[in-house]
């Protein structure tokens, strides 16, 4: 009964990773069309940069043939910057379709051992060596190149100032990842491939300067789901998934056209 518990336990994670994806499809092919359809209307550039942290959700985890398993608690630090177009669509309202390039965090690491009642900071990694010894890293990060849609709402707050609420959804592909396993060493490893499904809402507020405007952009997350890695011994078909735990903060520029 447990073990059926556990796999309908991942199919469930497996198909709201799927739902996400198609969502994010569905909005790219809703905004694509908008460009087709508001080409009479005047299109803007974007360029932001952000921070964010991230409280993901505490796990089991089991390396390799352990006959034990570990808790963890992971948190990061994130940071990103984002080139986007803004196409307006009716009214007030706005798609914003872009890239950019995303560290994709977890730098602290906590873990707690029930068998033998044991904390640590980091997490075994799986490194050939040939006098095998065993590594951990202590924080690790993905380099990624995402894509992002947005849906966006813009008001007018008061003369020259806008104020402006939204909700992304980004892919993340990751090309290369770095784990550190102490203060002067990080392993390095270089792989292609789908990483994470991310979307949150942002609420913030722009100073108008003429053909430019300027100003901050709170972050909150809604969702994230990121797969699971094979230097931990995972099976990288898999998923893990936080909602809502975390806060950043965008500063954003605006080129009106």
């Amino acid at each position: 009964m447990q073990k059926l518990k556990v796999v309908m336990t991942k199919s469930l994670l497996d198909f709201k990773f799927f739902l996400s994806f198609q969502l994010l499809l569905s909005l790219s092919f809703c905004f694509l069309t908008a460009i087709v359809f508001a080409q009479k209307a005047r299109n803007s550039f974007e360029v932001s940069a952000g921070i964010r942290y991230n409280d993901y959700a505490n796990y089991e985890d089991r390396y390799g043939n352990r006959s034990y398993t570990t808790k963890l608690k992971l948190k990061g630090v994130s940071w990103g910057v984002n080139a986007n177009c803004k196409i307006p669509l009716a009214n007030s309202w706005q798609a914003n379709i872009g890239i950019g390039y995303y560290k994709y965090s977890f730098n602290k690491i906590s873990n707690y051992n029930p068998l033998f009642r044991t904390t640590g900071n980091g997490r075994t990694i799986n490194i050939r060596d040939p006098i095998y010894i065993s590594y951990g890293t202590y924080s690790y990060w993905y380099n990624t190149a995402n894509l992002k849609v947005e849906i966006e709402r813009v008001f007018c707050v008061q003369k020259k100032f806008e104020g402006n609420v939204g909700i992304n959804a980004y892919n993340f592909i990751t090309y290369s990842q770095r784990y550190k396993i102490s203060n002067h060493a990080t392993y390095k490893t270089h792989s292609l491939r789908y990483f994470a499904f991310a979307s949150d809402f942002t609420a913030g507020i722009n100073k108008r300067f003429g053909k430019y405007s300027f100003g901050p952009q709170l972050t909150l997350p809604l969702i994230d789901v990121w797969k699971q890695d094979k230097i931990f011994l995972e099976d990288q078909s898999k998923t893990r998934m936080k909602w809502l735990s975390g806060i950043g903060i965008n500063i954003v520029a605006v080129r009106h056209f």
